[in-house]
């Protein structure tokens, strides 16, 4: 732990499961995406910030091993 200062402290008698904490991550970057992706195809995302909005989630998802669905693939024959 990085500097702050410790405010609680709870220790449970039970076995530790591992991966519980990866499996919630990739929930939530999953559920992320797909709400990310949505929003572009809905056009609730500007134009101008949808590329940054797919690196971003790539990276993420790159960061838990995870490959994002690509949503060039269902926009690419909207170009209005």
């Amino acid at each position: 732990m990085r500097g702050g200062e410790i405010i609680g402290q709870m220790l449970i008698d039970a076995p530790q499961i591992k991966g519980d904490a990866a499996a919630e991550l990739r929930d939530a970057v999953n559920s992320a995406v797909r709400d990310a992706t949505d929003a572009v195809e809905r056009n609730q995302i500007p134009r101008q910030y949808e590329r940054v909005l797919k690196i971003y989630f790539e990276r993420l998802a790159g960061l838990i091993g995870e490959q994002v669905p690509s949503s060039e693939e269902n926009s690419s024959d909207s170009d209005d």
